[in-house]
This record gives structure tokens, sequence and C-alpha cells, in this order.
């Protein structure tokens, strides 16, 4: 067939590389998956660890609030939790 490969584009397999190289005479581009995979190995540790944090701060906020929203709801209720108690005899 009489065209010519300028380029060439697909995995970093050594053997596509090579043909494309040596015997077409062209240039190899890596795909952008491949491109992607290797920026996300080298970020996706980092990443899950502070979601993971997150996370747990996340759950603990909730947690926080919860207790709260209780005190409020006993407090309104004319029954506060001793925790509310000591805590209006501090101030």
């Amino acid at each position: 067939m009489p065209i010519e490969v300028i380029q060439s584009t697909s995995d970093e397999g050594k053997g596509i590389c090579r043909h494309v190289r040596k015997d077409l005479g062209g240039h190899h581009s890596p795909d952008l998956f491949h491109v992607q995979r290797e920026i996300a190995k080298a970020t996706g540790v980092a990443l899950a660890s502070n979601r993971r944090k997150a996370e747990k701060s996340l759950e603990k906020a909730s947690l926080e609030i919860e207790k709260h929203r209780e005190e409020q709801k006993a407090y309104l209720n004319g029954k506060p939790s001793l925790g509310v108690l000591l805590s209006l005899r501090n101030e």
C-alpha cells in the first residue's frame, strides 16, 4: 500500500514502539489511558488516605452534632442531660 506512517498511538508495548520507530520510521505517542493511569497510580494512595481521614472527620462531626441535637431536645423538653447542667454551671 502506498502510505507513509508518520505517527502511531498505542499502549507502551515494546514491540509496537519498536516496529513504529525502526520499521516504519514513525513517531510513537502513548495513548491517553496509559498516561492517565500512571498519574493516578502516583497520586492515588495519597488521595485515598486523605479521603479516609475526611470521612472519619465527617463521621465524628456528625456524631457530635447528633449529640448536641439530643441535648437540645432534652433541654427544651425540660430534661437537660448531666453534661448540659455541668456546662451551664461552669458558665
